[in-house]
Formats: structure tokens, sequence, C-alpha cells
């Protein structure tokens, strides 16, 4: 299980590098950070409005 999980992480490690090198060079560096901090407010907001209910 544990291999599992070192697998997991280290996988995105090296997918999120891959993935963000070819971004950045798609559309530039300045403009991958820019896309970086709208993605990060999104996941802020639909976190923080549309949180997770218990239904009884």
């Amino acid at each position: 299980m544990m291999s599992m999980l070192t697998m997991a992480i280290d996988g995105g490690f090296i997918l999120g590098s891959i993935f963000s090198g070819g971004l950045s060079d798609m559309i530039g560096l300045s403009n991958t950070f820019i896309f970086a901090g709208a993605v990060s407010f999104l996941g802020f907001f639909v976190t923080s409005f549309a949180p997770i209910r218990e239904y009884n």
C-alpha cells in the first residue's frame, strides 16, 4: 500500500512538471503563472461557495 501511495505522489510530481513545462512552452511563462493563479482562485471559490452538505 505504501508503494502505491509513493507511486501516486511521484507520478503527480513528474506529470505536474511535464504539464507545466508544456504549458509554459505554449503560452509563455508569465501567462502560466496567471493561469495557475486563476485555477487556484477558481478552486477556492468552488470550495467556499459549494460546500459538501450532509443529508439526514
